[in-house]
This record gives structure tokens, sequence and C-alpha cells, in this order.
């Protein structure tokens, strides 16, 4: 073989390596997507739940001092 046959089989050799290795890293960027998904998925989720909960009890407590002001005792004591 010639030095330059040599240095053209060495240099597809390098080219295939490389793009072996893109072809890898490529492949793992749809589970890597994946897990990012669910991260930020679940870190929605619990901040909306925390907002849900403080509304509720927000609302309860209305509804608690609503109803106290229309109670019958405090009506008939006017």
């Amino acid at each position: 073989m010639s030095a330059s046959g040599s240095i053209l089989r060495r240099f597809q050799q390098l080219i295939l390596i490389a793009l072996e290795s893109y072809d890898t890293l490529y492949r793992r960027y749809p589970g890597m997507v994946n897990a990012e998904l669910a991260k930020s998925v679940e870190l929605q989720r619990a901040a909306i739940a925390t907002i849900a909960d403080a509304e509720t009890k927000k609302a309860i407590g209305e509804l608690s001092g609503s109803v106290a002001l229309l109670s019958p005792a405090r009506i008939f004591s006017c």
C-alpha cells in the first residue's frame, strides 16, 4: 500500500469514528429531552398543587367568615 493510500485509509477511519460518535450522541438526545421534560412537568405539578392548596385554604377561610357573619345567633343578637 502506498503512503497516500495509507493516509487516505486512516482519514476514512477517523471520519467513520467521528460519525459513529455523533450517532451515539444523537441517539441519546430523545431520552435526555424526555428526562428534562419529566422534571419540568413534575416541578409544574408541584407548583400548581401548592397554589391550589393555598387558594382552597383561602376560599374556605372566606366562606367560614361569611357563614359566621350570617349565623342565626349573630343575626338575632343585633
